[in-house]
C-alpha cells in the first residue's frame, strides 16, 4: 500500500515497491526509468501480489485541457501500462477521487457510493452517537455516507455535543477544519477557469442550464471548452447533473462559498475589488421573455427570493467577517441586510435589498 498524496516520483514508488516484495532488502534503482521499471517488474514477477496506490489523483491529473499530460503523468501512465499488459499475478488497484476515462478493456471501474445508513452505524459503533432514525439519516445524507467525513464528524459530535446528533444539527455548520483541509486539497488541483464555473455554480445557489452558465462564465472560453471543463467537474464529483442542469454537492457548495467570501474580504480589506468585479455577489440578470402581469409577478417573487439567499449566505457572512475583523459593533437592526427577513412589508424589504 502506498500514499500518492504528495506525488512523489516514479523512482522513488518503484524503490518502496521493490522493497516490500523483496522481503525488506533495499534495493539500488538506476534513475533511468525505463531501466527501474524493469527491474521492478522482474521482483514483482517472482511474487503473487496486489499494489495499492492510494490517493492517485495529483499524479494523474492534468489541469490544462490544452497542454500535454505533465511528466510525472505520464511516468505513472507508462508504469501502470506495463503492469496491464503482463500475463502473471499482479493486480493492481489504483484508488482516485475522480473517474478518469483512461480504462483499458483489461480494465476495471468500481464506482464506490455513500455507505447506508446501517453501514454507517456499524463504522461509528464506538462513538455512541444519540439520535433517531431521521435524525441518523439527515447526518449521513449531509455528508453523502462518506466514511472519512463521518468519522471527523463523529468525534464533533461527541466532544462539543455530548454525542446527541439534533443538537449537532441544529448548528447547520457543514465545515469543520478537518473536512474544509481534505476539500481544500481537491480544490487546490483545479485551474483558473475550473474554479470559475465553480464560484458561478456557488453565487447561484440554484440548478442552471448551460446557457446559462455560458452567459455567467467568461466569453473568451468557448462552448465546447465549456462542455470539457463540466464534464471534467463531473467526474471529479464537484458537480451534479439533474435533468440538464448544473449545481454544486452541498459540502462542496459551503467550500467554494467560503474561499469566495475569503477573496472578497482580502479585497474590501486592500480596496481593490478585481474578484468582486470579475464574480458579483448578485449576478448580471439573464434575459427573461415577460408576458403578462402574472408572469411579471412571478418573475418579481423569484427575484426577491434569489436576492434573500444571497444576502444570507453569502453578503451576511462578509459583513460578519469585516465587522469581527475591525472590532466593531453590528449596526442597529434595522441597517443590518440579514434582518430584512424579519420585515413582512414588501417595499422596506425592497429597499434594504
Amino acid at each position: 500500500w502506498i500514499s500518492l498524496a504528495d506525488a512523489p516520483s516514479l523512482i522513488e514508488v518503484l524503490s518502496i515497491v521493490i522493497k516490500a516484495v523483496s522481503g525488506g532488502r533495499s534495493a539500488k534503482l538506476s534513475t533511468n526509468l525505463p531501466v527501474a521499471i524493469d527491474k521492478t517488474i522482474n521482483h514483482l514477477q517472482k511474487h503473487r501480489c496486489l499494489l495499492i496506490f492510494d490517493n492517485a489523483d495529483p499524479v494523474l491529473n492534468s489541469n490544462d485541457l490544452s497542454a500535454p499530460a505533465p511528466a510525472l503523468s505520464q511516468d505513472y501512465a507508462g508504469f501502470f501500462d506495463r503492469l496491464n499488459s503482463l500475463d502473471n499475478d499482479i493486480c493492481c488497484l489504483i484508488v482516485t477521487a475522480e473517474k478518469y476515462l483512461s480504462i483499458g478493456n483489461d480494465r476495471r471501474r468500481l464506482e464506490l457510493h455513500g455507505l447506508d445508513r446501517q453501514s454507517c452505524q456499524d463504522l461509528m459503533y464506538r462513538s455512541e452517537l444519540i439520535g433517531t432514525a431521521i435524525e441518523w439519516d439527515t447526518l449521513i445524507d449531509r455528508y453523502q455516507g462518506n466514511p472519512q467525513y463521518l468519522k471527523i464528524i463523529a468525534n464533533t459530535i461527541c466532544d462539543v455535543f455530548s454525542g446527541k446528533i439534533a443538537n449537532f444539527l441544529d448548528t447547520n455548520i457543514l465545515l469543520y477544519d478537518q473536512i474544509e483541509t481534505l476539500l481544500s486539497q481537491q480544490l487546490d488541483l483545479l485551474s483558473n477557469t475550473e474554479m470559475s464555473i465553480l464560484l458561478w455554480l456557488a453565487i447561484e445557489r440554484e440548478p442552471i442550464s448551460l446557457d446559462q452558465l455560458k452567459l455567467l462564465t467568461d466569453i473568451s472560453i468557448s462552448e465546447a471548452n465549456t462542455v470539457k471543463i463540466l464534464d471534467k467537474l463531473v467526474r471529479k464529483y464537484l458537480v451534479e447533473v439533474r435533468g440538464g442542469r448544473f449545481s454544486l454537492p452541498d459540502l462542496i457548495m459551503e467550500a467554494v462559498t467560503g474561499r469566495y467570501q475569503n477573496l472578497i474580504c482580502q479585497e474590501i480589506t486592500r480596496k481593490k475589488l478585481d474578484v468582486l468585479h470579475l464574480y458579483p455577489i448578485v449576478p448580471p440578470d439573464l434575459k427573461f421573455n415577460f408576458g403578462d402581469d402574472l408572469s411579471r409577478g412571478k418573475m418579481f417573487a423569484i427575484s426577491i427570493t434569489k436576492s434573500c439567499q444571497l444576502i444570507k449566505f453569502i453578503l451576511a457572512p462578509i459583513i460578519d467577517r469585516l465587522l469581527t475583523a475591525q472590532h466593531s459593533t453590528p449596526p442597529s437592526q434595522k441597517f443590518c441586510p440579514r434582518y430584512c427577513f424579519h420585515v413582512h412589508n414588501k417595499e422596506k424589504v425592497l429597499n434594504k435589498i
